[in-house]
Order: structure tokens, then C-alpha cells, then sequence
């Protein structure tokens, strides 16, 4: 009975011990005590010989990323792929190395798994600057495209590294605009874009107007976590139901060419936001106009603002963005008749 209890207590040790090595791949710490431990049956030794390998990988890919000065688990993986050229692979490493450098808090196993079998193509026929298909994990370059419109190749790649990694490319449903706002903005936080013609700019602008609805952090929590809930959550604690969520989601799927939907879709939120906060002590009326002054700051009023930011980009299809700021002073004067209303109904 002794012996049982003792080999179930070994089996559970060394279950730990794999735990532990499998949770912290990038662990300096060895376990150099399983030489001496000697197996009493078939399932310790099979459990023994399993820890040994995993141990002996590690400090092979300990070895490994000390010597090349591979900086984390995913340049690791990326090094052991052989789809790719060196030179590639070493810029596709900076990259990574830069996004786990910048938002140390997400979990990016998918994007080691991912570029360590990548197999990246050469693809003119493409209609896009980029596709991947994620049975094959294959990512295609449209070079042609890439180079007739001055397309920053870097900033690229560490859109596609993003999208894929967070399983956006996976997606093809009604948030696939918004989707390319938030990368992109996530994006340039981490390689500037010096393209010619800039990737998704109008879906990036929506992103910047909605973050003054919504904190930032949620928002990208909401997208390195593949988490909408975050976003309903806190819309709903700030008095905006999801309705007006999913309108504007349809809105940036069109911003090319009704880039003015979405920026009263976004102004409606905010406007609900604004009356919520009022009505519940969270926002001072005082500070009422400062507030929606540095909002309107940030919606595009005319085509003119487009074509001086984004001088390649063909705007002919867009309507006119004037409406807007009639659209804004309603939404103030909605709110002061509420504040009216609210001082009226107290003083009866």
C-alpha cells in the first residue's frame, strides 16, 4: 500500500514538474534533480522520459535564443521555420519582438504556432495588397500593388502579424471594417506607417472618434483578447445600448463611401453617453461644451480634410461630410432640454 502511495505521489510530482516546464517555455530555470530519480513501473517511466524531453528542448531552445540573441519564444519558433528566408525571418522578428515589447499583457501562442510553418507568396492577381489563407497558412503579397502605390512593406506585415494572431483574419462577418480600423491603429502605435497610400485610414479615423466613447484600453483589450464583450459591457455602463453598437459596426464596413453614417452613428453614441452622464452626477453640465468641443474635434467636416490627409486616395464616391457638424450642435441642444427637463421635474 506504501509503495502504490508513494509512486502516485512521484507520478503527481512529475506531472507538476511537465506543468511547469510547459507553462514556462521561456524559463531560465533547469530541473537537473530527474537523473536521479529512478522509475518503479511503466507510468513513471513514461511520465520520466517525457519530462527529460521537454526539459532537454527547452534548453536547446534556451541555448538557442541566447546565442542568436532571439529575444522570445515566437522569434524562436519563427527561426525554425523554413519557409522563409533569413533576411525575412529577421524582419519579421523585429516586428514581433516590438508588439510583445509594446503590449507585454496578451497572449500570443497563436502567433508562434502560426510562424513557425508560415509560408509567405508572391500573388499580383490579388485584388487586395494581401490575403491569407489560414487552412494552408499561406499569406500572399500582391509586390505589384505593394509597389505601384508606395505601400510600407514593414507597416504591412505587422498588420497581417496582428490580424492573424488575434484570429481577425478568420472573421467574415459585419465587424470586418472596424476590425481593420483597430488594427491598423494598433499598428501604428508600433511601426508608423510611411506608406504612400495608407492602409484602412478611414476605418483607423473611426477608431480614434470611437475611443472617445470608449477607453482605449478597452478597446484594445477588446481586440488582442477577441473579446466584444469588453466593448458591450462597458457601452452599457455608459447608457448605450448594443443597437447603437451594431449600427455603427455596419457603418465602418462602408466608410469609403458614407463615411458621414458613421460619424453620426459614432455622434449618436456619444451624444447617449454625454445625457447619461449628465443625468447621473458623472459629468458636471459645466463642462458640457468643453467635452463635446474636443469630440467634434475629432470628426472630418469636409472632403477637403480627407484629400489633404490621404492626397492618394481617391475620394470621388464620398458624399458630402458637412451634415455632421448640424448634427452635433442637435445633439447638444437634445441634452441641455434634458438638463432643462431634469431641473424642472426636481424644483415641482
Amino acid at each position: 500500500m506504501k509503495n502504490k502511495l508513494e509512486s502516485k505521489e512521484k507520478i503527481g510530482i512529475l506531472q507538476v514538474l511537465k506543468k511547469i516546464l510547459i507553462d514556462n517555455p521561456e524559463s531560465a530555470n533547469t530541473i537537473p534533480e530527474l537523473d536521479q530519480i529512478e522509475p518503479t513501473n511503466e507510468e513513471e517511466k513514461r511520465l520520466l522520459e517525457e519530462l527529460k524531453k521537454e526539459t532537454a528542448e527547452r534548453e536547446k531552445r534556451l541555448d538557442f535564443m541566447e546565442r542568436y540573441g532571439v529575444t522570445n519564444l515566437n522569434s524562436y519558433k519563427l527561426k525554425e521555420n523554413q519557409n522563409i528566408s533569413d533576411e525575412l525571418k529577421c524582419n519579421i522578428a523585429t516586428l514581433t519582438d516590438a508588439l510583445t515589447t509594446v503590449f507585454p499583457d496578451y497572449d500570443y501562442s497563436n502567433l508562434g504556432d502560426i510562424l513557425s510553418t508560415l509560408v509567405i507568396l508572391k500573388n499580383d492577381k490579388l485584388d487586395d495588397y494581401s490575403a491569407y489563407n489560414k487552412d494552408s497558412n499561406e499569406l500572399s503579397i500582391n509586390t505589384k500593388k505593394v509597389f505601384e502605390d508606395r505601400i510600407d512593406l514593414q507597416h504591412l506585415f505587422m498588420q497581417k502579424m496582428l490580424s492573424i494572431s488575434t484570429h481577425k483574419e478568420e472573421k467574415s462577418n459585419q465587424m470586418n471594417g472596424f476590425f481593420k480600423g483597430m488594427t491598423e491603429s494598433i499598428t501604428s502605435l508600433i511601426n508608423v506607417d510611411e506608406s504612400g497610400k495608407k492602409l484602412n485610414p478611414l476605418e483607423s479615423l473611426g477608431v480614434s472618434i470611437f475611443s472617445k466613447i470608449v477607453s482605449p484600453k478597452t478597446l484594445i483589450d477588446s481586440y488582442m483578447n477577441d473579446d466584444l464583450s469588453l466593448l458591450l459591457i462597458e457601452l452599457e455602463s455608459l447608457g448605450i445600448p448594443s443597437i447603437d453598437f451594431n449600427v455603427a459596426m455596419d457603418r465602418f464596413n462602408n466608410v469609403n463611401t458614407d463615411f458621414l453614417g458613421l460619424e453620426k452613428a459614432l455622434n449618436l453614441m456619444f451624444e447617449k453617453r454625454m445625457s447619461f452622464g449628465v443625468k447621473s452626477g458623472i459629468i458636471n453640465e459645466d463642462n458640457l461644451d468643453k467635452i463635446y468641443t474636443d469630440f467634434s474635434e475629432m470628426l472630418v467636416t469636409n472632403k477637403a480634410e480627407l484629400i489633404s490627409l490621404y492626397p492618394l486616395h481617391d475620394f470621388s464616391k464620398m458624399g458630402s461630410l458637412e451634415p455632421i457638424k448640424e448634427e452635433v450642435n442637435l445633439s447638444i441642444s437634445r441634452i441641455e432640454r434634458n438638463i432643462g427637463s431634469l431641473e424642472t421635474n426636481y424644483y415641482k
